[in-house]
């Protein structure tokens, strides 16, 4: 029998998500499963569009104040049509939603019409620094949708322990933490060309991703600092910021300095494709993360992307997933969160060549045998059915 997975999503089109483009879109869809991914508008139009190997629907308002609330009753009509249409003998209709809690209250209206119901969560929002009205209304869904949801998919261990409380402890669950497509990962030929080219050039590290102040990022500035690591021996890039919030960083470090002495820089977000290829331009990747509560069951997406583009990382402490990454593959240093052990980690990882190679080739054998979502496949398609 087919199976149709309608997957809605917390993104707006074109969703360019890890698991959205390396999973959902990509290796799920086969002759067996049809995907159809429904997210909210952004700037394209209403129509059907093919992403990757899936039927993209960007039909939803953005996700923003009572818009937000709007997508119930447009959700409810996309999914009784996309029922009507596909369901049948040679076919069941599977649910797959994605964070939004909108989104899984309308499935759970349809649920009995269809054969499963998969809730995915990726981070803690109910505990995330949002009102508490918006906290409320969150579990409120959560234990209104508990009878309807069928199995539950985190992106680490620790998330499924949270959300069994609201969903119960017998409910069938996995995780798959956020990954590489197999493609994504820089081929040894390329790695070892890489490395050629370095020469005698400073020590390139990149960090990528939000500089939200929850990130406390301008410790991680200070411990360049405290280096005295001059823009000949090393640079820093910083991607990904909003403008406000590298302001922060700027007034709670010498970032400033740092900047007019060419040994750090902040660049805009670019897209992910577009990112994922430009990683293999530096050397080291920083996945530096406060191991505070709120993201201590995180997927560290970041270090996996580091990893599958050749780079040695740096990574804070405290983050299980990423504590196990960097340990079975020995592709950098774990370090304290704290000024003076990231500067040290910083400063060791510039101080010898063969080492940083070294790290570099175990992060892209490790990669391509762990870091992959074809590994995890599987999983996926045992909740569905």
């Amino acid at each position: 029998m087919k199976k149709i997975i309608i997957c809605m999503l917390d993104k707006t089109f074109p969703p360019e998500h890890s698991f959205v483009d390396g999973m959902l879109s990509s290796i799920l869809p086969d002759s067996n499963n049809e995907v159809f991914l429904i997210t909210s508008r952004g700037e394209c139009s209403k129509n059907s569009k093919v992403y990757n190997k899936s039927i993209a629907l960007p039909m939803l308002n953005e996700r923003i104040g009572i818009k937000r609330f709007t997508n119930f009753i447009i959700l409810l009509r996309l999914l009784k049509k996309l029922i009507n249409e596909n369901k049948n003998e040679d076919n069941s209709v599977v649910f797959f939603v994605r964070n939004e809690p909108v989104y899984l209250l309308a499935a759970s209206f349809l649920r009995k019409k269809v054969h499963r119901l998969i809730f995915q969560q990726s981070f803690p929002h109910e505990k995330a620094n949002v009102s508490f009205l918006k906290k409320i209304i969150t579990t409120s869904i959560f234990k209104i949708s508990r009878r309807s949801v069928d199995a539950i998919l985190t992106v680490s261990p620790l998330a499924i322990k949270r959300l069994e409380r609201f969903f119960g402890r017998g409910i069938k669950s996995a995780y798959i933490p956020l990954l590489n497509n197999s493609s994504d990962v820089i081929s040894q030929m390329e790695l070892i060309n890489k490395q050629g080219e370095r020469s005698k050039d400073p020590v390139k590290f990149v960090y990528t991703g939000t500089h939200d102040r929850s990130r406390e990022l301008f410790k991680v500035v200070n411990a360049i600092q405290m280096t005295n690591l001059s823009s000949s021996q090393a640079t820093f890039t910083f991607i990904g910021g909003k403008d406000l919030d590298i302001d922060f960083v700027r007034k709670n470090s010498n970032a400033l300095e740092l900047e007019k002495m060419g040994i750090i820089q902040f660049q805009k977000s670019i897209r992910r494709e577009e990112l994922i290829m430009s990683l293999r331009q530096y050397d080291v990747g920083l996945s530096l993360i406060p191991p505070i509560e709120l993201f201590r069951e995180s997927s560290p997406t970041k270090l996996v992307e580091y990893m599958g583009a050749g780079l040695a990382v740096i990574a804070s402490k405290g983050i299980p997933l990423q504590d196990d990454f960097l340990n079975e593959s020995n592709a950098g240093f774990l370090s304290e969160w704290n000024e003076i052990e990231m500067a040290q980690a910083i400063l060791n990882m510039q101080s010898d060549e063969n080492r940083l190679k070294q790290f570099q080739i175990n992060a892209v054998k490790y990669s391509k045998e762990t870091l992959i979502y074809e590994n995890y496949l599987p999983i996926l398609k045992d909740l569905i059915s």
